[in-house]
């Protein structure tokens, strides 16, 4: 049995067209990862992302992503997993895709890019999940409370895709992380008028 140290990681960002983006690598107890998001993938982005689970990986064979969560619809969060899937499909393995875009209309830029529809299509091995308010995900002991997605707006108004953020609570070991992805004041308020402060502690918070 695969008895692998935790290990989280944040992705430099090496960017040309905007100054942001966002990528992080979870390893899990088994040696498999779940990342979230993927950054813009410019320059070599996708080739580092991938040295780095090449390097961090403790199994046999190819790494092994048991989940790839992705927090919204803007390029800076998904489109390193574009370029990465392009260049690279054989030398990584991804079991499950995670994510929930609102449906074209519901907000400004909203709904699935094509391209990125097109590169999970790809990924034939992989079971796509659209989580919703309440699920709870457990990868060798990584858990991820899902505590807000676009849904919880209702029939309100999303004038920024921000704001469709998926936001996650993790628990790795004795650390817990608040993932917010690019949740802003609508978002934020929201989560604050549905869960107690106790139910939003966190070690480290993602902003």
């Amino acid at each position: 049995m695969n008895n692998t140290t935790p290990l989280l990681t944040q992705v430099r960002t090496a960017y040309f067209s905007a100054d942001c983006g966002m990528a992080y690598i979870m390893r899990t107890a088994d040696g498999k990862f779940v990342l979230i998001d993927s950054n813009w993938g410019e320059y070599e982005e996708p080739e580092h992302l991938l040295e780095i689970l090449s390097a961090q990986n403790t199994r046999e064979g190819k790494p092994v992503i048991a989940a790839w969560f992705f927090t919204h619809a803007h390029p800076d969060h998904y489109l390193g997993f574009v370029r990465l899937c392009d260049r690279h499909p054989d030398e990584f393995t991804v079991e499950k895709i995670i994510y929930n875009f609102p449906f074209e209309g519901r907000c400004p830029g909203s709904g699935t890019p094509q391209n990125f529809a097109d590169a999970v299509a790809k990924r034939t091995e992989a079971e796509v999940i659209a989580p919703h308010t309440g699920d709870k995900f457990d990868f060798a002991g990584t858990t991820f409370d899902v505590l807000y997605t676009w849904e919880d707006l209702g029939d309100a108004p999303i004038p920024n895709i921000n704001n469709s953020s998926l936001v996650m609570r993790m628990q790795m070991g004795n650390y817990s992380v608040m993932w917010l992805g690019d949740a802003q004041k609508q978002a934020a308020e929201q989560i604050l008028s549905t869960y107690t402060p106790e139910n939003l502690k966190a070690d480290i918070m993602q902003v």
